[in-house]
């Protein structure tokens, strides 16, 4: 069920991205590598190592110049710690249950 409200309220971010930049493009890529490696028996962990590896990436990059890029890449921030989210309820289910 949380996993559910989880995704629920990701979905709420894509109704809301409306510029295309180098960081979407990489959350999209791993965004896609989540939905492709959630599988019942996995705990998870590699890939809340893969985030927290992008989100290292994010911080050495420039900071966003106009205040529409902020907005966005601030959304796309939120996006991210929903898919965290998303996949610690993941890795805690599995550790608990199986």
């Amino acid at each position: 069920m949380q996993q559910f409200e989880t995704i629920k309220g990701m979905r709420q971010h894509f109704q809301r991205f409306f510029m295309k930049y180098e960081q979407s493009v990489m959350i999209a890529e791993f965004t896609e590598r989540v939905a492709e490696s959630i599988y019942e028996e996995n705990t998870a962990e590699i890939l809340i190592k893969e985030l927290n590896i992008l989100r290292d990436n994010f911080r050495k990059m420039p900071l966003p110049v106009t205040r529409e890029e902020f907005e966005s890449r601030a959304m796309l921030f939120q996006f991210l710690n929903d898919v965290e989210n998303f996949l610690v309820i993941k890795n805690e289910f599995k550790k608990i249950w199986c």
